[in-house]
């Protein structure tokens, strides 16, 4: 299992995908070894995808809506409907989605997005990502872009930017309380005189 493990999660998802959606070429496979690990990585992730599914059936009930999160699970949502076709399933991106000439280097570009494409809701960080999306879907798949987002034999998936971001007037209010105002004083006096620098890391 952990050599499984270790071919979707750190093969495909993190060897394959992320650097191209970051815009970093593919390496050319030209040696029949590179080939078959890129295969036997594309297989852990088929592998990983329906085990999501058989997890989050386990767990569905009607009525209930399901979020589907990131590159790691691009062919959650068919394999989802292909099981519960009426099942509300949305997919959101956490990373650049790039444009259509640089994803059209992906060797299983038409799976994918026929994967993700049976989402009711795909959601990007920014318009452009969201727009690279249904730029692919039509270049690639041949299918109708609308301004709502993928047609595909008169079913409409939704393609839509949800920026991520702090809620700036909330953090900007936490300022006048006491309670806040009182940890200023008692930092000023902590390190006053001195710099101070604070780094935050992403958590997960």
């Amino acid at each position: 299992l952990a050599g499984q493990v270790d071919l979707y999660y750190n093969g495909y998802c993190n060897n394959v995908l992320w650097p191209l959606f970051h815009y970093v070429p593919l390496p050319l496979e030209t040696e029949l070894r590179l080939t078959k690990t890129t295969g036997a990585q594309w297989d852990a992730y088929q592998k990983a995808n329906d085990l999501f599914a058989t997890a989050v059936l386990a767990e569905y009930k009607d009525n209930d809506v399901v979020w589907c999160h990131d590159y790691h699970l691009l062919l959650l949502p068919k394999i989802l409907k292909s099981f519960k076709p009426t099942m509300k399933v949305g997919w959101f991106l956490h990373t650049p989605f790039p444009s259509s000439e640089i994803y059209r280097a992906l060797p299983r570009r038409e799976e994918i997005l026929r994967g993700v494409l049976k989402a009711d809701l795909i959601g990007f960080h920014t318009y452009d990502y969201a727009r690279h999306f249904v730029s692919a879907c039509t270049r690639i798949l041949g299918l109708e872009g609308t301004p709502e987002g993928v047609e595909d034999a008169g079913s409409v998936t939704r393609v839509a930017a949800f920026p991520i971001g702090i809620d700036p007037e909330r953090f900007t209010a936490a300022l006048e309380t006491e309670e806040v105002k009182a940890h200023i004083a008692e930092l000023k006096k902590r390190f006053g005189g001195r710099k101070v620098m604070l780094e935050t890391e992403e958590v997960k």
